[in-house]
């Protein structure tokens, strides 16, 4: 949970409420702890769409412009304020309007992003043509005029006497060197440009797998990367029998945040989150990443569900000390936490319902604790 130094969190006054351009389409109604009580299933399609289309953005070594959402998405499902408006709707009024202008406008900018990287790659392509095509052709020049020199010898050989040969033969050795070492100095000028593109194209594809697999708020690796991680740790465990322990934390409470205190103080407790578990958990095999909204995950390699719980412990102490002002308010954080050890032979997905089976367990029994999965 969080606390707050003017007192406890009650829930906000209504703000004044804006007209939907469509009509309105009944929501649940959000649950203590951000989660709705009554799931609405076009409602919760639409929500996973637009995160899915955040957590997954096409790798284009740009800005994301799907970074919000996130926020539609809780917008349509528990009816937090729509990004750029006064306040929360009223009742079960949407912003459908502002939801279509940020699609279109997302997809209009992602589609000339990938414009923009097939039109370099296009002309990389072309600049890689065009140097080979020369290269052919000086070959050519270069070939031919062996070749010439060659006949003449030939000629000469079959004409002359041996005693005319020899300046012919000096000439046409001469001809050979300068042709071998202008070609060799040629290839190694062009090997030497086309290393140097391609350092430099594959340096800009790691930046952009990096960035599609990063949350542009945390900087924690993003739900793309996560279901990699899963992968990965699968694959340990059938081929080196390795334990892998998956944790899932979420943010108590933070949807009162977000209404009491607005989006921006909610960003910056989520960020000093991140902070936290990523000093919690610094081993370079560790996995720590924004799963969603205001959820985390982290999976720790070779380390069981009972050793995963002392540290997970000590990670929620360390949230729980932490202190965020805002506007002369003391904002006090709480996480909890379910924990789930890789069985054998189980799959990704019944991995990740257990360990969020275990955090719902700890929500139901206060919150600010852990459960470790049956």
């Amino acid at each position: 949970m969080w606390k707050s130094s003017r007192g406890s969190a009650s829930s906000p006054s209504p703000s004044p409420n804006f007209r939907a351009p469509t009509p309105p389409v009944a929501s649940p109604v959000p649950a203590p702890g951000g989660r709705p009580e009554a799931s609405d299933p076009g409602l919760d399609a639409i929500a996973s769409a637009l995160r899915t289309l955040q957590d997954r953005p096409l790798p284009t070594g740009a800005s994301s412009p799907w970074a919000g959402a996130e926020a539609w998405a809780r917008h349509v499902t528990l009816g937090a304020p729509a990004p750029g408006s006064a306040g929360p709707p009223v009742g079960t009024q949407r912003e459908w309007l502002g939801l279509a202008t940020f699609l279109v406008a997302a997809r209009q900018t992602e589609q000339s992003q990938v414009g923009r990287v097939v039109g370099d790659l296009r002309g990389s392509l072309t600049a890689c043509v065009e140097a080979f095509r020369a290269s052919c052709a000086a070959d050519v020049a270069a070939d031919a005029g062996v070749s010439q020199g060659l006949e003449r010898l030939v000629r000469l050989v079959q004409n002359e006497p041996p005693s005319a040969l020899k300046a012919q033969i000096v000439g046409l050795v001469d001809t050979i060197g300068r042709t071998i070492e202008g070609r060799r100095r040629r290839q190694e000028a062009e090997l030497l440009t086309l290393s140097r593109r391609l350092d430099a194209a594959n340096g800009e594809l790691r930046e952009a797998q990096r960035e599609s697999q990063t949350d542009a708020l945390t900087q924690l690796a993003n739900r793309r990367a996560f279901d990699a991680f899963v992968v990965r740790a699968l694959r340990l465990r059938d081929e080196f029998q390795q334990v892998s322990t998956l944790v899932l934390y979420d943010a108590d409470h933070f949807k009162r945040i977000n209404d009491d205190f607005g989006h921006p103080t909610g960003d910056v407790v989520l960020r000093r989150i991140a902070d936290t578990l990523v000093r919690a958990f610094p081993r370079r095999s560790d996995f720590v990443g924004r799963y969603g909204g205001e959820e985390f995950v982290v999976v720790l390699a070779d380390v069981p569900a009972a050793a995963a719980r002392q540290l997970v412990e000590r990670s929620l102490g360390a949230v729980r000390d932490q202190r965020i002002e805002h506007q002369g308010a003391v904002l006090r954080v709480t996480l909890s936490a379910g924990i789930a050890e890789l069985r054998v032979g189980e799959a990704g997905e019944d991995w990740i319902r257990r360990a969020d089976a275990a955090l719902m367990r700890g929500k139901q029994a206060g919150r600010d604790r852990c459960v470790v999965a049956a």
